[in-house]
C-alpha cells in the first residue's frame, strides 16, 4: 500500500509505503492523502490502481505515474496533464519512480501529521510504539528470517517477487582497509538485558552517528536518499528481504560504532544483550565478519551456521572476526594486523602487547625481516613470550607500565626475576623447567632493547637513550652468570637424560613399501578419471615419499615451490659427455633420478633427489592442480585450496608421517619421524665407514654444517663403545694382551682404523706395565676383521707418489689432505681410507729402518 498525495487538483507525488490497514480512514486524510495499492500482474509490469471504495477523485488520476527524469522540480509538483498518455510502466521504472520521489522527512502514522513539522523519533508520542519492520536484535537474523511463516509470505502477493530482485544488497565497508585502532575491550562494558521485548535497547546510525530506539523508523523518514535505505524503501513491510536489508545497516551501524574510538563511549552494542545472571564481558564476544553482528565467542559457530553470507568450506570464524575488528595499535603495519595478529588467540599474553607502541613496531621489523609466511608462527611465539615475560614483570615490579619502562637500571633486578618465573626456575636444584625459555628472552631483551635505543635516538630522547644503553651493559654482563649458565646446564642434562630411538630398517622398508603402493594406486585411478580424494591421496603419499628418501626436513619437502620443481636437471641433460663416461651401474642411477634445488634452512640452496616415478606423480598432481581447487597464485607444488587470497595452504609433513607410519605397521611408529630419519642416517655413516670428503658431501645434501651433522645427528654407537672401547680399558687395567703392531702388516684391518686410536693404543700397551715381554696379539682389539691384501697397482701407486716421505730419516708422514688428493688421481686407491694408507706407509717405513739398522 502506498500514501499518495494531492496538491491542488493536478499535481501529486507518492509519500510512503505503509502497512495495509495501518491507515484509519482509508478513504482519505483531509482532502490531499489517499491509500492506494501496487498489484504486480504476471508480467511483473506494475500499476496504481484505484481502492474498491469510492474516493472523491477521478480514478484516472491515481493510474498516472510521475516521470523520473523529470526535475526537482517537477517531482514535487509536476503536470498531470503531461503524463495522462503513459499508464503503463516497466517494474524498473515503477520502482525509480517511487525511489526518485523520497525528500518528504514527515511520518504518517495512525494520526493525520501537518507538513512542514520536524520530528525526532525518541519524542513522538503518538506514533506506533513497535516498528513494524524492526528485527529484535535479541537473536540472529538468520533465525527470524526462519520463523516467517508461508502465511506471512502470502500475505503479500508480491513479496517473492521483490524478494528475488533486491538481492543485489552487501555492505560497502570493507575489512580494515585503513590502520583505525579498536577500542580496548578491556575497557567495554555489555548492557544487560530488560527483558524479551528489547526495552530500552539503542542502535547506532551508519549515516548520523547517533544512537536510535527505532533504526528502520529512523532511516526511511531522516536518511531516504541513501541509496541502501532506498533499497527497502520500495519493498512491501514484513517481507524477508525488507528485513535483511535493515537488520544488515543496523549491524554496520553497530560495528563502526563498536570498533572507532571517536564515536565510542566504552559500550560494546552487541545483537543479543546477555541476562545479568551469565556476566558477560566485552571480551567474551566477537564479531561475525559476514553480517557485522557482534556475538558471543561460545555461539558464534551456531550463528555463522545459518548466516546469510556462509560459506560452508570456511572454518576460520574467530580469526576472520578478529581481522575485522582490528583490535591492535594503529602504528602495526599491515602484515601484522592482517596475517600476523588475528591468528594469535585472545589470552593476557596478547592483549598486554597488542596496544604497546614499542613491541607492535618492534613486530613490524621482524615482518619486515622475517617475509616469508611460514615465519608468521615464529613472529606469534616471540611476542606471546613476550607478553607472557610483561604481565610476569608487571606482578615483581608495580611501577612498569609497558615495555618501554622495562630499559632503565632500576628494573634489571626485577627483570631477572621475572625470566625466572616464567622460565619455571627450581630453587632447590637451581634448574629451569624450560631452559630454552630463560635464554630466549635474554636473546630478545636484547633485540628490542637494540630496537629502542634506535627509536630514542630517532626522537632525540637522550635520557631514556641512556637508560636504555645502561640497561644492556648490564644485560651482557650479568645476565649470562645469572641465567644462562643454569640454562645451559638443564638443556646438557636434558639432552643427556633423553632417550633417542632411530627407526630401524625394517620399519623404514615397511613405511616406503607403504606409500609406494598406495601412490601407484592412486596415480593409476587419477589418471582414468579425476578425483578429489585420489589427487589428495596421490599429493600425500608423494610428499612424505619425497621426505623419506631424502631424508629432508619437513618444512623444505612441503613447501617445494613450482618454478623449483619445473627447473630440474638429469645428467642426461647437463652433458652427453660425462654421461658416456660413467660405469654402466652409475649409469642406471643417472637414469633414474633427477635433481631438483629448493630453499633450505638459513637461506640455504639444497637438492633433492627424485625417482622418475615420484616425478610422473607431482607432474599429474600439478595437471589436475585446477580441478582441485588450489588458487593458481598457489606457489607451492603441494598446495591446497584455501579460502584466504593472501595466505597460501599446504600439505603439512609432519601430520602425514605421523599418521603413514601407524597405518604401515611399524613395530615403533613414533620412531619413523623427520629428526629421527635424518639421525639415522647420519648414524648409519658411522658403520658404512664413510670418508671425510663423503661425510662433508652427506652434510652438505641434508642441509647442514659438518660440525652439526657429527655433533647433533650423529648418535653414540653402543655395540662400537661397547666392543673397542673395552678392551682399551682392559689394557688400562694391566691386562696381558700385547697390543704393538705387527712388524711386517702388509694387511690392513677392518676400514675405519683411525690414527688415534692406533696411537692412543700403543701409548696404553707401552705404559700397562714394565718389565712385561711382549708378544704378538692373538686377537684384534677391535673384534672381527677382515684383512684386504694390497695388490701390486696400489703398492706402485703408494711408494710412486709418497717416494720422499719413505726415504726420508724423519718421522714425518703425509697428511690426510695429501694422501685424499692422491686418491682422486688415483681410482684404485679409493678403496682405502685414507688412514689405512698413511697406516701402511707407517709400517713400510719402520720397516726399511729396522732392515737398515740390522746391516
Amino acid at each position: 500500500m502506498y500514501l499518495v498525495k494531492f496538491v491542488g487538483d493536478n499535481y501529486y507525488k507518492i509519500v510512503k509505503s505503509v502497512k495495509k490497514g495501518a491507515v484509519k480512514n482509508s478513504a482519505k486524510w483531509g482532502s490531499s492523502y489517499y491509500e492506494v495499492e501496487i498489484i504486480l500482474e504476471s508480467d511483473n509490469r506494475p500499476y496504481l490502481e484505484e481502492e474498491k471504495r469510492k474516493l472523491e477523485v477521478d480514478p484516472e488520476i491515481l493510474e498516472v505515474q510521475p516521470d523520473v527524469k523529470t526535475s526537482k522540480n517537477n517531482e514535487e509538483t509536476g503536470n498531470i496533464s503531461e503524463l495522462t498518455n503513459s499508464k503503463e510502466m516497466d517494474s524498473s521504472t515503477a520502482v525509480s519512480a517511487v525511489d526518485g520521489n523520497n525528500d518528504t522527512y514527515a511520518a504518517w502514522a495512525s494520526e493525520p501529521v501537518r507538513r512542514g513539522t520536524s520530528y525526532d523519533d525518541d519524542s513522538v508520542s503518538e506514533l506506533q510504539d513497535s516498528d513494524a519492520d524492526y528485527i529484535p536484535s535479541d537473536g540472529d537474523l538468520s533465525s527470524d528470517i526462519s520463523e516467517h511463516t508461508k502465511e506471512d509470505n502470502d500475505k503479500n502477493d508480491g513479496s517473492k517477487n521483490i524478494t528475488n530482485q533486491s538481492t543485489d544488497f552487501s555492505l560497502s565497508d570493507s575489512i580494515n582497509k585503513e590502520n583505525t585502532c579498536a577500542p580496548d575491550d578491556q575497557n567495554m562494558y555489555v548492557s544487560k538485558s530488560q527483558g524479551p521485548s528489547g526495552r530500552g535497547k539503542k542502535n547506532f546510525c551508519f549515516y548520523c552517528h547517533k544512537m536510535q530506539s527505532k533504526i528502520s523508523r529512523h532511516l526511511e523518514t531522516v536518511h531516504s536518499k541513501e541509496n541502501d535505505v532506498m533499497k527497502f524503501s520500495v519493498l512491501p513491510k514484513n517481507t524477508l528481504e525488507r528485513k535483511k536489508i535493515i537488520d544488515l545497516i543496523r549491524k554496520k551501524g553497530n560495528f563502526y560504532f563498536n570498533t572507532t574510538n571517536g564515536v565510542n563511549h566504552g559500550e560494546l552494542l552487541v545483537s543479543r544483550r546477555p541476562s545479568e545472571q551469565l556476566k558477560k564481558t566485552a571480551s567474551d564476544y566477537t564479531t561475525c565478519y559476514n553480517c557485522r553482528g557482534f556475538f558471543t565467542k561460545n555461539s558464534i559457530r551456531h550463528h555463522r551456521a545459518k548466516c546469510v553470507e556462509h560459506k560452508p568450506n570456511d572454518r576460520q570464524i574467530m580469526v576472520m572476526g578478529r581481522k575485522l575488528i582490528g583490535r591492535i595499535h594503529p602504528s602495526a603495519s599491515s602484515i601484522l594486523r592482517k596475517m600476523v595478529f588475528p591468528v594469535l588467540r585472545e589470552d593476557e599474553a596478547v592483549r598486554v602487547i597488542r596496544y604497546d607502541a614499542l613491541l607492535i613496531t618492534f613486530a613490524n621489523k621482524m615482518c619486515l625481516k622475517y617475509r616469508h609466511q611460514h615465519q608468521y608462527d615464529m613472529i606469534r611465539s616471540r611476542l606471546r613470550l613476550l607478553g607472557r615475560f610483561l604481565i610476569a614483570l608487571k606482578q615483581v615490579n608495580k611501577a612498569v607500565t609497558d615495555f618501554a619502562s622495562i630499559y632503565n637500571p632500576s628494573v634489571y633486578d626485577s627483570c631477572i626475576q621475572a625470566v625466572n618465573t616464567v622460565a619455571v626456575l627450581d630453587e632447590d636444584t637451581q634448574m629451569y623447567k624450560t631452559p630454552t625459555v630463560a635464554s630466549t628472552l635474554g636473546t630478545l631483551l636484547k633485540q628490542v632493547g637494540t630496537y629502542f635505543i634506535t627509536c630514542c635516538i630517532k626522537t632525540n630522547e637522550v635520557e631514556k637513550q641512556r637508560n636504555a644503553e645502561n640497561f644492556l651493559k648490564l644485560l651482557v654482563d650479568d645476565y649470562t652468570v645469572s641465567v644462562n649458565k643454569a640454562a645451559v646446564e638443564t638443556l646438557a642434562q636434558n639432552k643427556r637424560q633423553k632417550k633417542v630411538i632411530l627407526p630401524s630398517t625394517d620399519d623404514i622398508r615397511k613405511l616406503n613399501d607403504y606409500l609406494k603402493e598406495k601412490r601407484r594406486s592412486a596415480f593409476v585411478d587419477l589418471q582414468k578419471q579425476f578425483s578429489l580424494e585420489n589427487w589428495r591421496i596421490l599429493a600425500e603419499t608423494t610428499l612424505i615419499s619425497l621426505q623419506l628418501f631424502n631424508r629432508r626436513r619437513p618444512g623444505e619437502t612441503e613447501r617445494v615451490l613450482i618454478q623449483d620443481f619445473q627447473n630440474f636437471e638429469s645428467v642426461t641433460d647437463n652433458d652427453q659427455d660425462i654421461f658416456k663416461s660413467l660405469s654402466s651401474d652409475a649409469q642406471g642411477a643417472a637414469k633414474k633420478y633427477v635433481r631438483v634445488t629448493c630453499r633450505g634452512k638459513l637461506m640455504r640452496t639444497v637438492p633433492m633427489l627424485l625417482h622418475v616415478e615420484v616425478k610422473d606423480c607431482i607432474q599429474l598432481i600439478l595437471q589436475f592442480r585446477q580441478q582441485a581447487g588450489v588458487s593458481k597464485k598457489n606457489p607451492y607444488v603441494f598446495g591446497l585450496p584455501s579460502t584466504d587470497k593472501r595466505c597460501f595452504k599446504y600439505l603439512r609433513a609432519c601430520e602425514l608421517i605421523r599418521k603413514f607410519s601407524r597405518d604401515c605397521g611399524a613395530a615403533v611408529p613414533i620412531s619413523l619421524r623427520g629428526t629421527t630419519l635424518r639421525k639415522h642416517i647420519a648414524t648409519r655413516c658411522i658403520t658404512l665407514e664413510l670418508n671425510d670428503t663423503e661425510v662433508s658431501d652427506l652434510a652438505n645434501f641434508m642441509g647442514h654444517a659438518e660440525r652439526i651433522h657429527k655433533e647433533h645427528y650423529r648418535q653414540p654407537l653402543v655395540a662400537r663403545e661397547i666392543t673397542r672401547i673395552s678392551r682399551l680399558l682392559e689394557l688400562a687395567q694391566g691386562g696381558q694382551e700385547n697390543v704393538s703392531s705387527s712388524e711386517d702388516e702388509e694387511e690392513e684391518e677392518e676400514p675405519g682404523s683411525d690414527k688415534a686410536e692406533r696411537n692412543s693404543l700403543q701409548d696404553l700397551s707401552s705404559s700397562s706395565s714394565t718389565g712385561v715381554a711382549k708378544k704378538k696379539r692373538s686377537t684384534s682389539p677391535y673384534g672381527k676383521t677382515k684383512r684386504i691384501r694390497w695388490d701390486r697397482e696400489e703398492i706402485e701407486a703408494a711408494v710412486q707418489h709418497f717416494q720422499g716421505y719413505l726415504n726420508s730419516n724423519e718421522k714425518r708422514m703425509p697428511s690426510l689432505r695429501e694422501i685424499q688428493n692422491l686418491q682422486e688421481k688415483t681410482p684404485r686407491l679409493r678403496r682405502r681410507t685414507p688412514a689405512q694408507i698413511k697406516t701402511w706407509l707407517h709400517n713400510c717405513k719402520n720397516q726399511k729402518m729396522k732392515n737398515a739398522s740390522a746391516y
